[in-house]
């Protein structure tokens, strides 16, 4: 009997850094005798995530963590592409809907919707999407074709040493690193690498184990 071999080809691609929602999935498996279905460990908390129609316009709501008591934080368009909590659990890093004029820099909104604000920056000409909180929820890493940090209570802006175009930052547990991804030429055409710098922006470190193949994108520290 012939036997085919098909082959996978990954190939990493630019993200915009747009959440369309958080989805909790219930793992059911069926049998002729019985239907079973996973529950989570638990339902304590809330969920707020982002619901997009059919023309990508999006919308904030917030359910219980069982799915009950699910409710409307934002009116349709009127907020868009990032639900970034911060550590306090009061607020939540977003972009506004729609096509607002440029230069657009994101902003922060209570977790109940009633509040919004834009950030405000040292120059107020950047072009910034806002993409992590530090874990003390003072900083605020942006990407920007490169990877700058805000300081939430004054609105001072440090550029990070990282040349070339980078994206997806994302904090260290302990606020002293930053992980990201840098697209770089391969032979084999560009590639998103993955990389760590210091906060101050020294330091820089490829950490992709084989560069060749690639390293991915979004990357998310996980404490130990």
């Amino acid at each position: 009997m012939d036997r085919s071999r098909t082959s996978r080809s990954w190939t990493a691609h630019t993200l915009v850094p747009a959440l369309v929602g958080l989805l909790f999935v219930a793992a059911s498996y069926s049998s002729p005798e019985k239907t079973t279905t996973a529950e989570p460990t638990s339902t304590d908390g809330q969920i707020v995530f982002l619901r997009s129609d059919r023309g990508d316009t999006q919308t904030i709501y917030v359910a219980e963590a069982d799915g009950s008591d699910e409710r409307q934080l934002t009116g349709p368009g009127e907020y868009c592409c990032l639900l970034r909590l911060s550590p306090d659990h009061e607020r939540l890093l977003v972009m506004p809907g729609g096509a607002p004029p440029l230069p657009t820099q994101g902003g922060v909104l209570s977790v109940d919707g009633s509040e919004f604000h834009l950030l405000e920056t040292s120059d107020p000409t950047l072009n910034l999407v806002p993409h992590a909180w530090s874990p003390d929820g003072e900083r605020i890493a942006f990407q920007r074709g490169s990877v700058a940090i805000v300081t939430v209570a004054t609105g001072a802006v440090t550029y990070l040493n990282v040349v070339g175009l980078a994206a997806h930052p994302s904090w260290s547990p302990d606020g002293r690193h930053i992980a990201f991804t840098r697209l770089d030429p391969g032979p084999n055409g560009a590639e998103w690498q993955l990389y760590t710098v210091r906060a101050d922006g020294t330091g820089m470190r490829l950490r992709t184990t084989n560069p060749l193949w690639g390293g991915g994108v979004s990357p998310t520290w996980i404490a130990r």
